[in-house]
């Protein structure tokens, strides 16, 4: 019964895969050779994603791009104080995955706390969205390099979920 529910979810696209649903330019597009983009996926509408604008999925030789996972200080479901490195690092050939919806200022929305959980939830989006030919997403993640970042809070919200296997690399940053 569960197989044929997630058969049938399937059937709706936006659900089994990601579409961008609205992005944002940053500093235009970051200082490294790809022009990035901070985009919401409508497939993980709680994150912002971090990326170049153009992902090479399913071209031949394609370059994998290493995935880093961000947790905002605080433990606040927020990247806003941080896009513009984030964006930054993205131009130079990364994805970055932050916790927290997509803002325009720090105050357009009530700020709440990002759990623990969200940071395995978004390495195993982008491991099935890497998987999955009908994403934009195919192909494109080094799953081999997969770091976990976090700022203050964020910091402590890695080292939470730093036992994950798919994990290499982590980066705590405080002031």
């Amino acid at each position: 019964m569960q197989r044929l529910f997630i058969t049938l979810i399937c059937l709706i696209p936006s659900l089994c895969f990601a579409k961008t649903a609205n992005y944002k330019v940053i500093d235009e597009g970051g200082s490294g050779p790809f022009s990035a983009i901070a985009a919401t996926e409508t497939s993980l509408s709680d994150y912002v994603i971090y990326r170049p604008k153009q992902l090479s999925a399913g071209q031949n030789p394609s370059p994998k791009l290493p995935v880093m996972v961000f947790a905002n200080g605080g433990c606040m479901d927020t990247s806003y104080p941080f896009e513009h490195m984030l964006s930054d690092i993205a131009s130079h050939g990364y994805l970055v995955i932050a916790l927290g919806k997509m803002q325009n200022s720090l105050d357009d929305r009530p700020l709440n706390k990002a759990s623990n959980s969200m940071i395995p939830h978004a390495i195993d989006w982008i491991t099935a969205q890497s998987a999955n030919p009908l994403s934009e997403f195919y192909q494109s993640a080094n799953l081999e390099k997969i770091a976990i970042a976090g700022q203050s809070c964020g910091g402590a919200q890695l080292l939470a979920t730093g036992a994950d296997k798919r994990v290499c690399s982590y980066l705590m940053f405080n002031v």
